[in-house]
């Protein structure tokens, strides 16, 4: 902040009462910033379309995965696709230009929807746990509705953090389904904020 102020806002002939004024400003801007942040990590991520896909993926992700989604989204519509066989098919480059920088330009892609089956060529998710645009134009044209859950990796989504609550006896305690009881009472108590949360941002709780 101290190199901030000094590059940005001020120098050494600046007057006290200015330098005052500028740092109110620099941090009033600051707040004004964070709140604005704060604000978007609690609401739901902005789609860029209606696709059943994309909206399913807006509830699951972290606001920063799924900005990384929809930069993928809109660079696999530079890439055209030929279905090969049942559930195969070739991605190929379908553009001229200096931003493809790979000396690969077709990708073979499976994307069998019955069988839950989604693998790309260029192993994108093999790596990072990320589908690729090669896979994401393929689904898209293929109007894949929802993606299986064993293709969503946790430590991308808003419930990947696990705060149990302290357990003298340091038993774990599960469901019936086959849930840790400490992740259902945490996911319980994060919905339960959340509609604190929208209620004191209503008109009709302030009346």
């Amino acid at each position: 902040m101290n190199r901030l102020v000094k590059r940005h806002h001020v120098n050494t002939t600046t007057p006290l009462h200015e330098f005052a004024r500028k740092m109110y400003l620099v941090l009033q801007k600051r707040k004004e910033a964070e709140g604005r942040e704060t604000i978007a990590c609690q609401a739901r991520p902005a789609t860029i379309t209606n696709y059943p896909l994309e909206n399913q993926l807006s509830g699951i992700y972290t606001r920063a995965v799924f900005n990384k989604y929809k930069d993928a989204y809109v660079y696999g519509t530079s890439f055209l696709t030929k279905k090969v066989d049942a559930g195969r098919f070739l991605v190929v480059y379908g553009r001229d230009g200096p931003s493809f920088y790979w000396s690969q330009h077709e990708f073979k892609v499976v994307c069998d929807e019955e069988k839950e089956d989604y693998r790309c060529e260029c192993m994108q998710w093999e790596h990072t746990g990320l589908l690729c645009p090669h896979l994401i134009i393929v689904m898209t044209n293929e109007q894949i509705q929802r993606l299986p859950s064993k293709y969503v990796l946790r430590r991308y989504t808003r419930n990947a953090r696990i705060d149990p609550p302290y357990d003298r006896n340091d038993t774990l305690q599960v469901g019936a389904d086959g849930t840790l009881v400490s992740v259902t009472h945490f996911n319980m108590l994060r919905e339960a904020f959340a509609c604190v949360r929208a209620g004191d941002r209503s008109t009709i709780a302030s009346v």
